[in-house]
């Protein structure tokens, strides 16, 4: 009788013993796998050439928000004023017939358009001045929004910064491609956008791209004339 308690005291020691270590082996491996996943969840390079050149923008010596083609769809980034929705410390107000860009507090303080802008705004490389920021954005490969004065590489009218549209170049490897999207909404809103691939040669190729957007307006007409309101009369 004694020898069965000593043995069944003795197998519920190795018992209690053997639990922990087992628990123990059981909480080392969730850190493995989180140390695996995470290693396939890293960020990739943001590559950037505010600075004129092609550089990673987690090494870069600047303040800035880079969005790729992906990133501006996610965030319906269409124009220039659904950028301060993606953009920290970026403000657009409609200043009439231009656009005030500010960032950081700092930009155009005047709604001519013959005044230089404290936000430059460049697409392509190409300077836009500022009655014709309001263009539509379509076929972007990136935008970069640079926080800071500028006027080293940009010029004297970035104090407040920069905003770079990059489009998309031809694709001399992916063969002949494109996208088209379509799209209604209220107002009788009709939006059509669309880009073709063509890859001439190995070192030649061409990238044709569009779009269309119309609504009807917001206002109507009440009067005994019945006129289309937003619309020139006729006749």
């Amino acid at each position: 009788m004694n020898i069965r308690t000593k043995a069944a005291a003795t197998a519920l020691l190795l018992g209690t013993a053997a639990a922990p270590a087992l628990a123990q082996a059981q909480e080392t491996s969730p850190p493995a796998e989180a140390a695996a996943a995470a290693g396939d969840d890293q960020l990739q390079d943001i590559v950037v050439t505010a600075q004129r050149r092609t550089e990673r923008l987690q090494t870069a010596p600047l303040s800035a928000t880079a969005l790729d083609a992906d990133a501006l769809t996610k965030n319906a980034v269409t124009n220039l004023a659904d950028l301060q929705t993606a953009t920290p410390a970026l403000s657009v107000t409609n200043g009439g017939i231009i656009q005030n860009v500010n960032i950081r507090g700092i930009g155009l303080a005047s709604d001519s358009p013959n005044v230089t802008a404290g936000v430059a705004t460049y697409v392509d490389g190409l300077f836009q001045p500022p009655i014709v920021q309001a263009n539509s954005f379509y076929d972007l490969a990136s935008v970069e929004v640079l926080r800071g004065p500028q006027g080293t590489l940009v010029g004297s009218n970035s104090t407040g910064g920069a905003i770079f549209v990059n489009s998309k170049g031809p694709d001399l490897d992916g063969g002949i491609g494109g996208y088209g999207e379509v799209g209604y909404g209220n107002y009788n809103a009709v939006t059509a956008e669309g880009a073709l691939n063509l890859p001439i040669s190995a070192t030649l190729g061409v990238r044709v791209a569009g779009f269309y957007r119309r609504h009807d307006s917001y206002y109507r007409d009440i009067g005994p004339f019945a006129n289309a309101a937003g619309r020139l009369p006729t006749g």
